[in-house]
């Protein structure tokens, strides 16, 4: 049998049902009832899923996976991944998975595996997992019992707006929320309302519209600018499908990118020490009094380092962020109700925030194996450069000249190579994005 090409670095996604379908996720849930065994975790999983078209098949054929093996299933139904994460670590569970494909297309599916702590697996037991997925594992005698969490939305809320009145006593703002029909349909506007917000709803349906982009980025939800003035409302707030990325507008009508959400964060938690990954922008650490570590591109990769250095705030710029008091795994909605308490004030926030500016590039290569090669010639190139003094190699390589920095890094999943320049002079920027645009073509 060939290795399914599914098994990614961090997660499992394909196209359902010609990648990933009802077989798949059976001997997917018997491979993740092995692997709790012989790590001698705790016998029981919590699962979950988004509203994708596919996932309560696929969620019924793991759960089903999972408890021919002996292990105990704990089902809390549809809802962020964040709710997965936590309801899992108060049952004690070995591991729990979301059945979701988090911010691709609608056409696929997958499942993300999380540890008892509710972080997501790393490379090497996912690695683990699809070994014992390829030698097939034997069902035993027992079969586990499938338990029914009807209190599961109950206890995600509490939770949510415990943790919240941490920080603010309520949200007096009017919002727009807009939960792309996902997971958070049922929960988000509802929390937010119990918390004192005038909320205004958007795709909170469970059922999906293909229409609507899953991925929640600056073109795909630009026509949100205009509700802000229609609805007379302060924000703007929104999710992929399974609502462990945020997007938000402001009351101006203007997009607040990844580094100002991760800044402004920052402003409210007041964290002791964050962990973010390599490709933040400069001006987290100008804004927050804070030690910050730095990590390679990957939500895993930050939530690792975040416990070992026993972190407050987590975060990457393309709308990933974990408030650790609330979770260890990404929570789009718990970051869109910190940022919905300080609505009014964050038009003036984003003013005081240091003025950097930023350019992409992004070079297409022939094959994963040609990637791999080109980087290695363009690591050699910049370390031999005297104009450069390189900062970091956590992930490609990251260095500066002459007030920009850039950061240039293989692409964790296809097989490209991306450039993000820095800085705070827009001629300074543009020269060395076209130095390096020169570079990346020559070598």
């Amino acid at each position: 049998m060939e290795t399914p090409e599914v098994f990614n670095r961090y997660d499992i996604r394909g196209k359902y049902p010609e990648e990933i379908d009802e077989d798949f996720a059976f001997r997917l849930g018997k491979s993740i009832g092995k692997y709790i065994k012989e790590e001698a975790l705790a016998k029981e999983v919590c699962v979950g899923r988004d509203t994708r078209e596919g996932s309560r098949k696929l969620m019924e054929a793991l759960v089903d996976g999972t408890v021919s093996m002996g292990i105990d299933v704990y089902d809390v139904g549809i809802g962020p991944t964040d709710k997965v994460s936590i309801i899992g670590s108060k049952k004690g569970c070995g591991a729990s998975v979301m059945v979701t494909a988090s911010h691709h297309c609608w056409k696929r599916s997958g499942f993300k595996l999380l540890y008892e702590q509710g972080h997501g697996f790393n490379n090497g037991d996912l690695g683990r997992v699809k070994e014992i997925y390829m030698e097939e594992p034997e069902s035993k005698e027992r079969r586990g019992e499938i338990k029914k969490v009807p209190e599961a939305d109950e206890i995600y809320e509490r939770e949510v707006m415990g943790t919240f009145k941490k920080y603010f006593d309520g949200i007096d703002s009017r919002g727009i929320v807009d939960c792309c029909n996902g997971g958070a349909a049922a929960l988000a506007p509802k929390i937010m309302r119990g918390l004192g917000a005038d909320v205004v709803e958007l795709n909170s349906s469970k059922t999906v519209d293909r229409s609507l982009e899953p991925e929640p980025k600056k073109d795909n939800r630009r026509h949100l600018r205009e509700k802000i003035s229609t609805e007379e409302a302060e924000i703007v707030v929104g999710y992929d499908p399974d609502a462990d990325r945020v997007f938000a507008i402001d009351k101006d009508g203007e997009w607040i990118n990844g580094d100002e959400i991760f800044c402004i964060l920052g402003k409210i938690v007041q964290p002791k020490t964050a962990v973010a990954s390599i490709d933040t922008s400069g001006m987290l650490e100008e804004t927050l009094d804070s030690k910050i570590h730095y990590t390679r591109v990957g939500d895993i990769f930050v939530s690792e380092r975040g416990i070992e250095e026993g972190a407050d705030l987590l975060g990457e710029p393309n709308g990933h962020y974990a408030i650790t008091e609330h979770s260890w795994y990404n929570s789009g909605l718990f970051a869109s109700l910190l940022m919905s308490a300080v609505a009014g004030d964050i038009p003036q926030m984003k003013r005081n925030l240091p003025d950097y500016i930023s350019e992409n590039i992004t070079s297409v290569q022939p094959n994963q194996k040609v990637k791999k090669e080109r980087m290695g010639r363009i690591k050699e190139y910049i370390r031999s450069e005297e104009c450069y003094r390189v900062i970091s190699e956590v992930d490609g390589i990251k260095f500066t000249e002459k007030g920009c920095s850039c950061l240039i890094r293989p692409s964790g999943t296809s097989p490209k190579i991306r450039a993000k320049i820095e800085g705070k002079d827009k001629k300074d920027v543009s020269r060395l994005k076209n130095k390096i645009k020169d570079t990346l073509q020559l070598l």
